[in-house]
């Protein structure tokens, strides 16, 4: 017999992205705003590479802001998202299965 929270976990990848995305708009400004003081402390890196994170995102803020390049409408995002979908669902359950 299937207990119902087997079947929840093996069901959880379906809601994965929109409780990641839900989650990152849940965190407030102000932990950014520490997590960057953090970077700046600390050095942070993506990796060998690259400047430092803080000093990227300064350059970035330095320069007027620029409107998007490409938008979409309705229908567009609907086939974009439809086309997307079986990757999406496949990444989702690989990150959930590690």
């Amino acid at each position: 017999m299937i207990r119902a929270q087997d079947a929840e976990r093996r069901e959880a990848w379906r809601d994965l992205w929109d409780q990641l995305a839900a989650h990152v708009d849940s965190i407030p400004a102000h932990e950014y705003e520490r997590q960057r003081r953090v970077g700046i402390l600390r050095g942070h890196s993506v990796d060998s590479t690259h400047p430092p994170t803080h000093l990227r995102r300064a350059c970035l803020l330095a320069r007027p802001a620029v409107a998007a390049a490409v938008v979409t409408d309705d229908e567009r995002q609907h086939t974009l998202d439809t086309e997307l979908s079986p990757s999406r669902a496949r990444l989702a359950r690989q990150v959930l299965a590690r």
